[in-house]
């Protein structure tokens, strides 16, 4: 049955592309010699280069996974503020930005401070992953992003002593929140924020005010971890202060790796639980696994019998439409029963409309059709849409047969 559904793969993820990507002209008319075929090879396709200036940004995009309710992004090129940060994260539930970065690095290399922006090299969106890289004559630094779970997001930084003497290092990070009345709370190695929403309402000159002086309408937990520092800080109701190492002693041709993850919980769910499923995943095994799993489903659309499949320029509108289908999977969180996908996460309100549910699903289905997946983004649906429909027809009792409600 494979066969049939591979040769409709290309219409679904094309039309995918063009309404949210924009339609793409290749160059190339002949069968190219390299075709590309794994997560390295599918760099920048989308730009998630911006940092938010507030809360309420909604016009950013940003990279998610594993059906996670949160995302992050890149720091715009040559930015000194946040250049070796990952930006965020933004809740997908549509109430905003919580900061602009949890954890900053600065880098101080025998006795001088060293310069990511002048050092960088690069900073790519790879299909699954976010990277940074910085480098020297003298040393590299290299810091990505991955998610372990749906809440969860692991970041591992390897410092890397390329001269012939021994460095003298030391590695910190700083990060807060936007939100002036939130709570941190010292935890081990770590630092959790209890993190409130307010409500909102326009102004008269259409800024943004937000109603501090009544309850909170929503909140979330954002837990940091710094599983290789050797102190952590909080600083106030809203910041943190690590010191990952001071003064240590790099020799020649070694390396260090830092190891911290980010947890963000919704209301009602439990962050000391997330924190005991995460404590047995190993960074590494998380990398490694990411890089895996991204290239079976890589593969599985790429090695399709289609001729779109002998130019590039097609593998890149495939894997775009693939990376912008699984930022907007969501799984279960309140009342989204059994998880869902959302039309968009840029600019838009949230939640799970009908129409476009039944459309993404059927593309997810494409890069992992025996796995769990197939259940999540079809069965999943189906549930999730039964549940509301028993749910309203006891409220209302009078509901169409046969009828779904168009928005969760």
């Amino acid at each position: 049955m494979e066969e049939p559904f591979m040769k409709h793969l290309f219409p679904i993820y094309g039309m995918c592309s063009i309404l949210w990507l924009g339609a793409c002209t290749p160059v190339a008319t002949q069968p190219e010699k390299s075709l590309f075929t794994t997560q390295e090879d599918f760099p920048n396709l989308l730009n998630v280069k911006n940092v938010p200036e507030q809360p309420v940004d909604g016009d950013l995009n940003l990279f998610s996974d594993l059906g996670a309710w949160s995302g992050y992004a890149l720091p715009v090129n040559q930015s000194r503020a946040f250049a070796g940060a990952f930006i965020g994260p933004m809740t997908m539930h549509g109430r905003g930005w919580i900061a602009q970065t949890l954890a900053q690095p600065t880098l101080v290399v025998n006795g001088e401070k060293y310069d990511l922006v002048r050092n960088m090299q690069t900073a790519k969106y790879l299909p699954g992953k976010l990277v940074q890289h910085f480098k020297d004559a003298r040393l590299e630094f290299t810091t990505e992003l991955c998610f372990a779970t749906s809440r969860t997001a692991f970041v591992r930084s390897v410092i890397t002593n390329l001269s012939d003497t021994p460095l003298n290092v030391s590695l910190t990070w700083s990060g807060g929140v936007f939100e002036e009345n939130t709570t941190a709370t010292k935890v081990d190695k770590g630092v959790r924020f209890h993190y409130p929403f307010y409500g909102r309402r326009w102004g008269t000159n259409r800024q943004i005010i937000t109603l501090r002086n009544e309850p909170p309408v929503d909140e979330v937990t954002a837990t940091v971890l710094f599983h290789t520092a050797d102190e952590v800080m909080t600083v106030g109701n809203d910041s943190l202060q690590v010191v990952e190492k001071s003064d240590y002693l790099l020799q020649s041709g070694k390396s260090y790796t830092s190891e911290y993850s980010q947890t963000l919980t919704l209301k009602g769910e439990e962050a000391d639980k997330e924190y005991v499923a995460i404590k047995s995943i190993p960074f590494d095994q998380c990398f490694a696994e990411n890089a895996q799993r991204w290239n079976q489903g890589l593969q599985r659309i790429l090695s399709a019998d289609s001729p779109y499949m002998k130019e590039n320029a097609y593998r890149n509108i495939a894997v775009k439409a693939l990376m912008t289908l699984n930022s907007n999977w969501r799984t279960p969180a309140g009342d989204i029963f059994h998880g869902c996908s959302f039309p968009s996460y840029t600019g838009f309100i949230g939640g799970c409309w009908s129409w476009d549910a039944w459309q993404i699903a059927s593309g997810n289905v494409y890069y992992n059709p025996e796995g769990p997946r197939v259940k999540c983004f079809l069965c999943s649906i189906i549930r999730q849409r039964m549940v509301w429909f028993l749910i309203l027809s006891v409220i209302i009792r009078h509901v169409t047969i046969g009828a779904t409600p168009n928005l969760l």
